[in-house]
């Protein structure tokens, strides 16, 4: 094989089968998960479990002590201060997990999310934690469907 090639099975299976093999991490040397976002979250990087599919383990039983670091200065500012908690994403999370190689980025699509105008207090978050804060401008909506 020439330089940047590599010999490469895929070995599709039925997702209960699919699912025990990730989970119980008894992948022999690669297995495909998806990620939502382009990167994947802290809590695919660490810890004993299947979510970490990549196997990372550089520290005590299931951390990872540089992620570690990053996600506790992370959580200590991104709520007074949201774009310094993105700056550490983007100028050391990014680069450090790149440079190690855990993660192969797959190609991520635009995508869109669409609301009624009548829908408040939503701003395109697909987190199902944050349904609880939108109402239903009920005026609003008879106004402009007439129903």
């Amino acid at each position: 094989m020439g330089q940047g090639e590599c010999d490469l099975t895929i070995d599709a299976r039925e997702s209960a089968v699919y699912t025990r093999i990730a989970w119980a991490s008894t992948a022999s040397e690669m297995i495909f998960t998806l990620h939502w976002g382009v990167f994947p979250l802290y809590l695919s990087l660490v810890g004993t479990s299947g979510a970490n599919s990549s196997h990372i383990n550089d520290g005590p039983a299931g951390v990872e002590p540089v992620i570690q670091s990053i996600k506790d200065r992370v959580q200590a500012v991104v709520l007074q201060n949201p774009a310094a908690a993105d700056k550490i994403i983007h100028d050391e999370y990014i680069p450090y997990v790149l440079e190690k190689s855990w993660y192969i980025p797959g190609i991520q699509p635009y995508q869109y999310v669409f609301w009624w105008p009548w829908l408040k207090n939503f701003y395109g978050t697909t987190n199902n934690q944050f349904f609880q804060y939108f109402w239903v401008d009920r005026t609003l909506k008879r106004s402009l469907t007439g129903g």
